[in-house]
């Protein structure tokens, strides 16, 4: 187990070398050729990977690695929500929602996080807070198409330009148009929101414990825990 430990380490800090040698960071074949790599090098589970006993050098270079995959999510989001908001008028762009390269992790991440809330609460919540939900909130939107149909989400983001992308996203939607409101800025009053789903872009923690995290928006980085956003299959927020 240790040799197959120190391989993955070995193999992630070659594709962060990579990585951090790119010019720009937006969708292009280097670059989801590379992300992609980093996928499936985080998505296996039966490795048991500690951040803790990691050298110093290993931690800043996870620590790096983070920022990196955050920004180029980040990217990515933009660049189909962008796509997606461009359909003709005739076309819902929930109805195209497939063409983002990582939707049936969210499909998972949704049903994964419905279970969870359903869980830990005796009733279902008429509203949802949802704290940096970015260009294409797709948990969110999952959630509520798939999972809560009668809970209204109230998604905040302080770049007014996201927002505007992911309200593009919803308004042909006779359904979510009405229950998914955004708002620019900081949440200062979503407490009166329960329960309370922050996103994280660039992701989270790396104990290798499976259930145990954050999301970057994203609940599933698994052993992975070095956290790969776009790794939604893996760990939990």
């Amino acid at each position: 187990m240790a040799c197959k430990n120190s391989l993955v380490v070995k193999q992630i800090i070659d594709l962060y070398d990579q990585i951090s040698k790119l010019e720009c960071l937006k969708p292009s074949k280097n670059v989801d050729t590379l992300f992609g790599q980093l996928v499936s090098t985080c998505l296996p589970t039966d490795t048991n990977i500690d951040v803790t006993k990691m050298s110093d050098e290993v931690k800043d270079m996870r620590s790096n690695l983070i920022k990196l995959c955050g920004e180029a999510e980040g990217y990515l989001e933009q660049h189909f929500s962008t796509i997606l908001g461009s359909l003709p008028e005739d076309q819902n762009p929930l109805d195209h929602l497939n063409i983002f390269p990582y939707y049936s992790n969210y499909l998972k991440l949704g049903k994964l996080e419905y279970d969870l809330l359903s869980q830990h609460s005796s009733h279902v919540p008429s509203k949802i807070a949802f704290v940096g939900s970015g260009p294409m909130p797709l948990t969110s939107i999952v959630l509520a198409k798939f999972h809560l149909p009668n809970t209204t989400f109230h998604n905040f983001d302080i770049d007014s330009h996201a927002n505007t992308l992911a309200s593009s996203l919803v308004s042909r939607d006779q359904d979510l148009s009405k229950r998914m409101i955004f708002h620019d800025g900081r949440a200062k009053r979503y407490g009166r929101a329960r329960p309370i789903r922050r996103s994280f872009l660039g992701g989270s923690c790396w104990d290798g414990q499976r259930g145990k995290g954050q999301s970057h928006r994203a609940l599933g980085e698994t052993h992975g825990s070095w956290s790969y956003p776009h790794a939604k299959e893996c760990s939990c927020s």
